[in-house]
């Protein structure tokens, strides 16, 4: 706040407001009248020096009004070339009403925002239990009817967790020497000789550390003969693996 500044920082104000009000001087002793006057209010002044001139500007523009009065009516605050006491409380009081709309306004606006989309609740233990439950259920059947699962990244953390630190370098090898970058799909392309739309082969790449990853999964699994199992078996053991990690 201006009460709170130095003179150093005051006098700065000072010159801004000057400048932006540029009143007519004729003589050096009414510049240092004014320059009194200012100092005088700075001192007493509830808001900043940007507050201020910024309370200049939108009275500049015609944005700036005076408080209701006890009728409701209200005025557009004008500005003049001189440096008067009463028009410089004049817009201190009017910029202060203006900040009190605008704190409304933005509570306002807040408070409709939170009731359209109120903030998310952190689900329970319970419901968080419930989810992997029902995650484990719907790779299950994946499993079965093609042979994969698709939350290999899931399982693969898991399964580092279980304790497999350590991979044998020949299934490094192995994996790697199976791993092709990029593959292109020719489904589509048309060898007739008549005219038809040209459909380019789609290229799909690869990255090498999913391609990893679904490896050791699917080797696991198999491994350890998971697919035998039954639903609830399958369940229990990711789960029992799952909790045990986070004891």
């Amino acid at each position: 706040m201006l009460k709170w500044s130095n003179d150093q920082e005051i006098s700065v104000f000072t010159a801004r407001v000057l400048n932006f009000i540029n009143p007519k001087f004729n003589d050096q002793n009414e510049i240092e009248l004014a320059e009194v006057e200012l100092y005088s209010f700075a001192k007493k002044c509830e808001l900043t020096a940007d507050e201020y001139i910024l309370a200049l500007e939108l009275a500049a523009d015609g944005k700036l009004f005076t408080e209701p009065n006890e009728e409701g009516n209200s005025g557009k605050v004008k500005l003049f070339r001189e440096i008067d006491r009463l028009k410089l409380g004049e817009v201190k009081s009017a910029f202060l009403y203006y900040k009190t709309l605008d704190e409304q306004y933005k509570l306002g606006k807040s408070k409709i925002k939170s009731f359209l989309a109120p903030p998310k609740q952190e689900i329970t233990t319970e419901e968080k239990k419930a989810q992997r439950i029902n995650f484990y259920k719907t790779d299950y059947k994946r499993l079965q009817q093609e042979g994969k699962v698709l939350g290999a990244t899931y399982f693969y953390d898991l399964i580092k967790k279980n304790g497999l630190e350590k991979v044998n370098l020949r299934f490094v090898e192995q994996i790697l020497n199976n791993f092709i970058p990029e593959t292109i799909e020719t489904n589509g392309i048309s060898h007739s000789e008549q005219m038809q739309p040209i459909k380019l082969p789609r290229i799909k790449k690869q990255d090498v550390k999913v391609f990893f990853i679904d490896a050791v999964v699917s080797a696991y699994i198999e491994k350890e003969k998971l697919k035998k199992l039954s639903e609830s078996e399958w369940i229990d053991y990711w789960e029992c693996i799952f909790e045990l990690a986070n004891i």
